[in-house]
């Protein structure tokens, strides 16, 4: 199939993918479309999709029937992003940079033109399992060794996305983990929250204003936006105070919330993350099932009068405050919100510990503690010197036993 390349051209211009630049305002127009070959370019033949979300961070609006949208942006626009909706996953990135155009500059004294990899967001089916991971604070400068066991972890588990709320963190942290823990080593989406140290000093915007989230940006694209699966908006706000001051306020996030709301309506059910338990960018109206934060550095979960739970989770790469050992959270959710949790731990990994011990009653109790941080442990079994066998039962996160009508002379072998 033959495809099309659409450059970015300016307002005398009628493509599909063009941005007009002005004293006073841009205007970006693009399609969102249903990419059949997953190779993230626009074919003749590869529709538009209808009814999408896409937003400025300040303006959200909705894809028209050919899946185009216009979106104005304003002096603080920083990314145009597609909401991914539910079934769906992206096929090039879901947002882009649209900073140079808000300031009037151009990257490196070129003229602008972008391709399918500008305003052409592709978009093809995707699985839903209705779980994700989540853990917080891996406040990482440099590659270690729980990243290759978290990378095993996600490759072999079905979760929809890994979610990181915050303190990824510092310049060079943002920089190393954007290149470590992304889509493609994961295999799946990779959702990161902005936190207090990952606003970094020493930024301005073209306009001369503190912008403390340059650098997560610059690494992970908008500090805020939002995205469904499974029938649930998640919604990703940023960190309103930290290291630096950010360019954003809380007015700003409010707004974008608002006009969010506009757009889900006030029945659609919503999980929010954000790195600290703030509430107050949250409007009242939202139908919020979950919110999930890091920050306070505890395997934690309340639930608020208002029925509404909260989870926070420590890192997969170090300890908690609690004294709980390293983990993530896997969530299991549904329209009506968070089912279940379980925390995975992770530095255990193939570990397979038995003995004997004299149980309840006297009697005697074949005990195994078998764990292992990427797969589920589903069964295990004990076989002795006199052929026999027997299987054992779970009994918590990690401890197996059986019952044995006597203590078994010499070794025995469990699996």
């Amino acid at each position: 199939m033959k495809k099309t390349a659409i450059a970015l051209c300016y307002a005398a211009a009628a493509l599909f993918a063009a941005a007009s630049l002005s004293a006073q305002t841009v205007t970006v127009e693009g399609r969102v479309f249903l990419d059949r070959d997953c190779d993230g370019l626009r074919g003749r033949e590869e529709r538009g999709i209808p009814s999408v979300m896409v937003s400025d961070g300040f303006t959200v609006v909705r894809t028209d029937s050919d899946g185009k949208f216009s979106i104005g942006l304003g002096p603080k626009s920083r990314f145009v992003t597609v909401y991914t909706p539910s079934g769906y996953r992206h096929t090039n990135r879901f947002f882009t940079d649209v900073r140079s155009l808000v300031s009037g500059l151009e990257p490196d004294g070129k003229s602008i033109h972008r391709g399918n990899d500008g305003f052409e967001f592709g978009l093809a089916g995707a699985p839903e399992y209705g779980r994700f991971a989540q853990m917080g604070d891996i406040e990482e400068r440099a590659f270690d060794s729980w990243i290759d066991r978290l990378r095993d972890y996600s490759l072999t588990n079905d979760n929809d996305f890994i979610a990181i709320p915050g303190d990824i963190c510092y310049a060079a942290g943002l920089v190393n983990m954007s290149k470590f823990i992304n889509d493609d080593p994961m295999g799946r989406r990779v959702v990161f929250t902005i936190g207090n140290h990952d606003l970094i000093k020493g930024n301005t915007d073209f306009s001369g204003n503190p912008y403390g989230e340059k650098n997560f940006e610059d690494a992970f694209g908008p500090s805020w936006y939002a995205f469904s699966t499974g029938g649930i908006t998640f919604i990703v706000t940023p960190m309103m105070q930290g290291d630096a001051q950010p360019s954003y306020t809380k007015e700003d996030i409010k707004n974008w919330n608002k006009a969010l709301y506009g757009c889900i309506g006030e029945n659609a059910p919503v999980v929010v993350f954000n790195h600290d338990a703030n509430t107050a960018l949250i409007p009242e109206e939202f139908s919020t099932k979950a919110f999930v934060y890091g920050h306070r550095h505890t395997q934690y979960r309340t639930v608020t009068e208002q029925g509404i739970p909260f989870f926070c989770t420590m890192s997969y790469a170090k300890g908690s405050n609690d004294h709980a050992p390293s983990a993530l959270r896997q969530l299991f959710f549904d329209r009506d919100g968070i089912r279940s949790t379980r925390l995975k731990y992770a530095p255990l990994s193939n570990h397979l510990v038995s003995h004997i011990a004299c149980g309840p009653e006297g009697k005697t109790e074949l005990r195994a503690v078998v764990y292992d941080a990427a797969a589920d442990v589903v069964r295990v079994s004990a076989s002795f010197p006199d052929g026999t066998s027997c299987s054992l039962q779970p009994s918590g996160d990690m401890m197996w036993r059986a019952v044995l009508p006597e203590k078994p002379a010499g070794f025995y072998m469990v699996t």
